[in-house]
């Protein structure tokens, strides 16, 4: 736990808004404030402002690895979302 020492710019680089959060994780902003709404992701709520812990969120992240695909699997094979993309064929000009 991080003590307050005065020094506002460490604050400020230690903690995000719910937009920074977002950009952050590569979610949108909208799953932010579902997975707050359902508690689904740390955060804390000083004042009126929702704010993000980073060091929270890269523990949360890390915990929640999908544990189906083994680690040495993801050594080996790089990141694919699903198989190559297959060339569209025109017709003269005219779109199917």
């Amino acid at each position: 736990m991080m003590v307050y020492d005065g020094n506002m710019e460490e604050l400020e680089k230690r903690f995000l808004s719910p937009a920074a959060a977002a950009a952050f994780l590569s979610l949108s902003r909208p799953t932010i404030e579902r997975m707050v709404r359902r508690n689904e992701i740390p955060s804390y709520k000083i004042g009126g402002r929702r704010l993000f812990d980073k060091e929270e969120l890269v523990e949360w992240v890390k915990s929640h690895r999908d544990l189906s695909i083994p680690k040495e699997q993801l050594k080996d094979k790089p990141y694919s979302a699903g198989p190559p993309p297959v060339p569209i064929k025109h017709d003269e000009g005219r779109f199917r």
